[in-house]
Parts: structure tokens; C-alpha cells; sequence
């Protein structure tokens, strides 16, 4: 399995915390290439560090959060990669601490099953409502995405980068990107799962599970991340 992982940073000062290598050294057990994308600034002596993880690093204007920074990725710093020679492309940020149990575990239970795309944990939808008003739909959170060839592929794949807009706020770039993600590849016809899916805990409707059950869940199904804001927020 030839795996590519994108990775996307921000941090005000421009600092990178150990956190951040740590996960990024975990994740070179999974992942053939590495390619980092700094939102905003970065200070010299973190960028050495970054080196030893990567030799693609990007850094851009801090706007569009993650989404903007994916868009810029697929439209035109990773223009030229040859996507064909890849079987999974690997979305992740830096909103989690993690792993705490091993990656290679998560993958193997995933790599069983038949989907396109599949992320960490599943929003079951409820709770909030969007910024246009209607209720926050069930979709596959978007701090962790793993991307299958049947659908990075496809025409729409790029389609969908093409005509992303780059997200203003933090409210859009939930409801624009990571909400519309799940709805329009679903539409498509692809098929996701996520980890949480197989979990024996009930996620219940309207209870985002990284911030209700992130203790069950690492306890109970190993699951290997918490994210960095425990709190619940309004939309």
C-alpha cells in the first residue's frame, strides 16, 4: 500500500510544538511521502526541524484554514504528482495529540473495509446548526481523511477542489469543506466509514464524539487520538 500524507500546520507565532513531530514521525510509519503545508509563517529553527520528517514543505498565506490549504495543494502545488502511482492520500492537521495507540493497528482494521474514503470518528449529525440555518448533517470529521484511489482518481476529485471556495471563517470551512466533503463525495456515489463506526459505544445525535466519548473510546476501542479542543461550540 503506496500511501501520501498532507499534512497542514498553523500556529500565530510560527512556532511548532513537539507534538507536531511527534505525530509526524508516527505518521513516516505509514506513509511513503510527506508533504507539509504551513498556514501562515513558520520560524527558521522549527522548518530545520520539519526537514527531518520532510523534504515538501510549502508555505503559504494563512487564509482558507485547512481547506484552502488542501485547494492550493491539489490545484497547485501538487499539480505535477503523478496520483496515479499513489493508493491513499492522508488529510490530517495539527487539531489533535496523537497517536497514543499505534497507526499501523488503525490501518489494518480499515484497510478491511470496502470504502473509498473513511476518517477517524463520524459527526452523527445534530446538535448545531450551519451557518445557512439547517441542522449539522451526519459526515466523517475532516481533522483526519484518508482517501482512496476509486475516488482521487475520478474527474470530481479535482472538480471538487476546483470549485471549492476558499472558506472566511472558521463556521464556513466547517459547513463549506468538512461538512460538504461527506455530502458531495456520498452524492457521487462513494462509499465511507470511519473508525468510530465499528466502536460498541452508541454515539448518540447531536454528540460530536471527540469531545463526549474521546476517554470510552481510547479505553475501550483504542482509539488513537485526542483532539486539542475539548469543548463544545455553537454554530
Amino acid at each position: 500500500m503506496k500511501r501520501i500524507g498532507i499534512f497542514v500546520s498553523y500556529d500565530a507565532s510560527g512556532q511548532m510544538d513537539g507534538y507536531v513531530y511527534f505525530l509526524l514521525n508516527s505518521m513516516l510509519e505509514i506513509v511513503q511521502k510527506l508533504v507539509v503545508i504551513i498556514n501562515g509563517s513558520v520560524k527558521s529553527y522549527c522548518y530545520k526541524e520539519l526537514k527531518k520528517y520532510s523534504d515538501t514543505i510549502f508555505v503559504r498565506e494563512n487564509y482558507g484554514y485547512d481547506a484552502g490549504a488542501y485547494k492550493d495543494a491539489f490545484t497547485r502545488f501538487l499539480a505535477d504528482e503523478k496520483w496515479e502511482n499513489w493508493d491513499e492520500i492522508i488529510l490530517f492537521n495539527d487539531t489533535f495529540y496523537g497517536p497514543f495507540h499505534p497507526w499501523e493497528e488503525v490501518f489494518k482494521e480499515m484497510d478491511e473495509e470496502k470504502t473509498d474514503f473513511w476518517g477517524l470518528s463520524r459527526h452523527p449529525g445534530g446538535g448545531d446548526r450551519l451557518v445557512t440555518g439547517r441542522e449539522v448533517p451526519q459526515h466523517i470529521q475532516a481533522y483526519f481523511l484518508v482517501c482512496k484511489s476509486s475516488m482521487f482518481l475520478s474527474s470530481c476529485w479535482q472538480e471538487f477542489w476546483n470549485e471549492l471556495e476558499y472558506p472566511g471563517t472558521y463556521f464556513d470551512a466547517v459547513e463549506k469543506f468538512e461538512v460538504y466533503f461527506s455530502e458531495y463525495f456520498t452524492k457521487k456515489g462513494y462509499q465511507n466509514e470511519a473508525f468510530t463506526d465499528k466502536s460498541s459505544i452508541e454515539i448518540a445525535y447531536g454528540r460530536n464524539p471527540c469531545i463526549y466519548y474521546f476517554y470510552p473510546l481510547m479505553v475501550d476501542d483504542k482509539f488513537p487520538i485526542i483532539k486539542k479542543k475539548q469543548y463544545v461550540w455553537r454554530i
